[in-house]
């Protein structure tokens, strides 16, 4: 029997102290646009969040209407500009559900709007009940208007204190956006909200660190800085898998179908899941990655890899409902499982962006966790 273990929560945010309020490290939070549309977003974050704009919305589904009266005081907020017809924004509906789901009780709200066009698609899915988050009718785009978002999925979070505090943001940022607004009082958001507006904003494709391009470029990562690198010992337990630690994969990545969005993997560290729809100790370790997903968006691409036993449709459907915050392969062939020789499931490879597997074994080990943070910390191409 696989021993569950206690999942790990994100990592605290540093804080300071100041005037006597509790400040917060700013969270790795990226916009997406870089343009004069960006000029004006920026200008609304930090400011009060005019509810009065709700007015606009109609014809709710999916859950009660969100007005400027029932918005619940002291909660973050988070909303998100959809559009049925694009699979991105539909992506980020679904993880609006699963942020409701789990931290509903926490103080969140969310919402989505959709245009006109197309609005009755969504009534449709409502009434199938695959919607499981309010969604409002942009009469006349009159709130897209209002925020200024000009494409979907565009994404919005309120802070406690009815802040609009970070505007149009990348969708892998969202989660960190929530998690960081959840944990402050309504007194730290308003200070929070004035330091952050003195720092410089990443937007996307830009780094935390990132310099002008008058500055020196970082140089790129050589094979004696992976060499001398700090990487967490082997595993040494029972792997049930040919041991691959401080080598490529047998057989590399490539040929797999994508059951999430393709994502660009190059200079993130990868976690490879070896799981199945029939498999209990792998849905038992879902939460620990989408933890480890979330608190590191930028850094880490974990993979469920399916295929041992499930056929394509199964998958699809079960995934469906599950709306889980990291990428999905599936591998119809199992040429990357075969070639480990993986023996039991679930089974994790870790490897640094250098393509050598870090760590093996399964996720369930208390190593396993503090491997990966340490990957994340040593890993020179980071």
């Amino acid at each position: 029997m696989t021993t569950r273990f206690r999942p790990t929560c994100l990592a605290p945010l540093a804080l300071a102290i100041a005037g006597g309020v509790l400040i917060a490290a700013a969270p790795n939070v990226g916009r997406e646009t870089d343009n004069k549309q960006r000029e004006q977003i920026a200008a609304m974050e930090g400011k009060p969040f005019d509810a009065a704009a709700l007015a606009t919305l109609d014809a709710w589904v999916g859950g009660e209407a969100i007005t400027a009266e029932s918005m619940p005081e002291g909660h973050v907020v988070a909303f998100a500009f959809v559009d049925v017809t694009n699979p991105a924004a539909m992506t980020a509906l679904n993880t609006l559900a699963r942020l409701s789901r789990t931290d509903a009780g926490k103080g969140l709200t969310v919402f989505a709007v959709h245009p006109e066009a197309g609005y009755e698609e969504i009534e449709r899915l409502a009434g199938d009940n695959r919607i499981r988050v309010p969604v409002a009718k942009d009469v006349g785009d009159a709130f897209r208007v209002a925020m200024h978002a000009d494409d979907t999925p565009d994404l919005f979070v309120i802070d406690r204190a009815g802040q609009l505090r970070f505007a149009d943001i990348e969708t892998r940022s969202l989660s960190v956006a929530v998690y960081a607004l959840l944990k402050e009082t309504a007194e730290e958001a308003v200070a929070n909200a004035a330091s952050e507006s003195a720092a410089p904003m990443r937007t996307a494709g830009s780094g935390p660190s990132a310099k002008p391009d008058t500055d020196e470029k970082r140089r790129p990562a050589t094979p004696a800085d992976y060499a001398a690198a700090s990487w967490p010992a082997f595993n040494t337990g029972s792997l049930n898998a040919t041991d691959v630690q401080g080598k490529a994969l047998p057989a590399p990545l490539g040929g797999e179908t994508w059951l999430t969005p393709q994502q660009n993997l190059a200079g993130k560290v990868i976690v490879l899941d070896f799981w199945a729809t029939w498999c209990g100790p792998c849905h038992a370790i879902v939460p620990t990655l989408e933890r480890m997903q979330t608190a590191n968006p930028d850094k880490l691409a974990i993979l469920g890899v399916s295929g041992q036993g499930d056929d394509l449709s199964k998958v699809r459907s079960f995934l469906s409902n599950k709306q889980t915050v990291y990428g999905h392969l599936f591998d119809q062939n199992q040429r990357v499982y075969r070639a480990l020789q993986v023996r039991a499931i679930p089974h994790v490879v870790v490897l640094s962006t250098d393509g050598v597997v870090r760590w093996q074994g399964n996720p369930h080990e208390p190593t396993f966790r503090a491997a990966v943070d340490q990957i994340l910390r040593a890993d020179p191409g980071l």
